[in-house]
């Protein structure tokens, strides 16, 4: 008769897929976990059951994923010869420990363990579950004294831009936590265990001031532990500036090249063209440079030759030509956590004669890695698939880059606020502009 009527009534879950059978008469609706049947003609409905569950095998699965990573090596790997490697023979040592594997953790650092027979770089395998439950300590921001007895916490240093750097703050060098949310930091207590899971809400401290006194209390608010490693680190970056400006009596600039991309770059320009316009000469810092493709725009930059320049009627300076490169004497300062790029940008830095190189010996990581996914999305697996090559057929892979002058760090000298490579570096540079 072509008049609608109301056949059924059924919730919907908004992502419902709908479906008629052959014949018309029924009509199916899944969503929200379910599956049901109506019937067109009474409105009745019926549950179709169903089970998407089913068994994982996960010793089949790292038996897939074993051969999955070496043939990964064999087919992508940079050096075709696999550094002189009997490929076959690594994978016959490590698959009889397969059997005795039953923990991903186990198996990432098996895999691991058969990248190392190559001798190279940005190869790896790791787990990397990160459970929710795990873990979470806040941090305050403070260095702690260990030679403290009894009970707190004693306060050594403070990290600037940290939760303890607030105007008025009771956390001062020397000062000591003795309480954390009420709760008496015993002497065999480590104070992470009253921080844990407290980034980023009020915790309230007890403190008692440096030579002993009366407790008082203060709020703070704690930061990721990722946090603190950046406030360490501009911490550090301020005493290399520091450095760097007494050992040469203002006359150098400083600049860290914490990684080899577009940020870096910017950072890298703005310090030298900005902060230390008028310098001399600078110290470019690669040292625990983590990697990444820059190395040729920052040669470019540093690579300027000073032709002319802009001055007024008195005879007043403006400015350089090239403005927008430095063109003034540099000194580099590498070590041993100089990597990838980190280790290609001292090998060019050589090669086009821009500055004396100071510090270690950096081992060549010059490979570039492919990250492939695995079916087991928690498994992180890397393998050199690019290699960098001079134009003469030298590989930078596994090519040292050994410095004009060669310092080694006393960790000793750590402790002591010294710094003998960088102290050596603007030595270096300093020569060079004496003798210009």
């Amino acid at each position: 008769s072509g008049v609608a009527r109301l056949v059924a009534e059924a919730p919907m879950s908004g992502n419902d897929g709908f479906a008629i059978s052959a014949d018309g008469a029924t009509l199916y609706i899944s969503g929200g976990g379910r599956l049901t049947a109506y019937d067109l003609v009474t409105g009745a409905a019926r549950p179709i059951p169903f089970d998407t569950t089913s068994p994982h095998d996960y010793r089949g699965e790292m038996a897939y994923l074993f051969d999955h990573q070496w043939r990964l090596v064999q087919s992508k790997f940079y050096d075709a010869n696999l550094h002189g490697v009997d490929w076959p023979h690594m994978r016959e040592l490590y698959v009889k420990h397969l059997p005795h594997i039953s923990h991903w953790e186990d198996f990432a650092d098996m895999m691991a363990e058969m990248q190392g027979q190559l001798n190279a770089s940005h190869m790896f395998s790791n787990f990397n579950p990160g459970e929710a439950w795990w873990d979470q300590v806040g941090s305050l921001g403070v260095y702690w004294d260990d030679t403290h007895e009894g009970e707190g916490m004693k306060v050594a240093g403070v990290l600037a831009g940290g939760p303890a750097d607030v105007p008025g703050s009771l956390l001062v060098p020397g000062a000591v936590v003795m309480t954390v949310d009420g709760v008496t930091v015993a002497p065999t207590m480590d104070i992470d265990e009253l921080l844990n899971r407290t980034t980023g809400r009020n915790v309230l401290l007890g403190v008692t001031p440096p030579g002993g006194g009366a407790m008082a209390e203060q709020t703070v608010v704690p930061v990721p532990v990722a946090a603190e490693s950046t406030l360490a680190y501009n911490r550090w970056i301020a005493e290399r500036r520091a450095i760097v400006e007494e050992l040469s009596g203002g006359r150098l600039g400083y600049v860290h090249v914490a990684a080899m991309n577009n940020a870096e770059m910017l950072k890298t320009y703005a310090e030298l063209m900005g902060r230390y316009g008028a310098a001399e000469g600078a110290v470019v810092d690669v040292r625990f440079n983590t990697g990444g493709f820059l190395h040729d725009q920052l040669l470019d930059f540093l690579n300027g030759t000073r032709h002319s320049g802009l001055v007024t009627r008195e005879g007043v300076d403006l400015g350089t030509s090239p403005f927008d490169r430095w063109a003034r004497p540099t000194a580099m300062v590498q070590n041993a956590s100089s990597y990838s790029d980190g280790s290609i940008f001292p090998f060019f830095y050589r090669r086009e004669e821009l500055g004396p190189i100071v510090g270690d010996r950096v081992p060549g990581t010059g490979t570039a890695v492919l990250v492939a996914s695995q079916i087991e999305p928690r498994m992180v697996f890397g393998v050199a698939q690019l290699g960098f090559r001079t134009i003469e057929g030298t590989f930078l892979e596994n090519t040292e880059i050994i410095p004009d002058q060669l310092i080694r760090t006393d960790p000793n000298f750590i402790s002591q606020g010294r710094d003998p490579q960088l102290e050596a570096t603007v030595g270096a540079l300093m020569a060079t502009l004496d003798r210009e």
